[in-house]
Parts: structure tokens; sequence; C-alpha cells
């Protein structure tokens, strides 16, 4: 039987490390032991093009803010600066034209108020 270099205690003779000191045991002609356990990484392939802003979607997405918020839904995964931004300009389209809306119809209810008034 043969004894571990290390700390002397005995090994069985299929014995690929010493159990006492855990040193791995010198054998003649013995294939070398397999590579540690690496667990596979999910392949994530590089995006198309960057992940910057886009003025011709940002000006969509101001313009109809449906679209944008459709869009930024579409892309948050994939790309979120770009959804970010999709969505920033779709929300501001959206206030803008709210605000709009709402001062539009303050004016005219205004106009034909005092239009109907009798001097």
């Amino acid at each position: 039987m043969p004894y571990c270099v290390y700390c002397g205690n005995e090994l069985s003779s299929e014995a690929a490390a010493c159990p006492h000191c855990g040193c791995a045991v010198d054998r003649p002609n013995s294939p070398p032991p397999p590579p540690p356990y690496q667990p596979c990484q999910p392949y994530t392939p590089p995006p198309a093009y960057p992940d910057e802003p886009n003025t011709g979607l940002n000006i969509i997405a101001f313009l109809i803010p449906a679209i944008g918020a459709i869009v930024y839904l579409l892309k948050y995964q994939q790309y979120p600066i770009q959804a970010k931004s999709l969505g920033k300009w779709a929300l501001i389209g959206f206030a803008l034209r709210t605000a709009a809306s709402v001062l539009l119809f303050i004016f005219f209810f205004t106009l034909s108020f005092l239009g109907s008034m009798r001097w």
C-alpha cells in the first residue's frame, strides 16, 4: 500500500487524495483530474445597434404619445436607455397636449360666456 508523501498516512490503492491531509496523490500514468464544474451562462447576443436615445423615435413619441408608450413597453428590457428616453418624451407630449386642451377649453368657454352676455 502506498503512503502519503506529505503526512505519511497509509493510502488505499485507488485514492486520488489523502483522506487525512487532502493533498493530491501523484500516480504515474494516471489521467489528469477533470476541470472543476463551471455552470453555463445563458447566451445574450450583443445589441444590434447601440442603446442610445433615437431622435426620430423621440419625436414620434412626443407627437403621438400612445405609440411612444407602446414602443417603450417593447424596448424597455433590451434597450433601457432608449426606452427611458421614449417614455419621457411620450409623457411630455401627453402632458403638453392635456394642458393645451384644458387651456383651449377654458379660453373658448370664456369666449362663449362673454359672447352670450348682453352689454
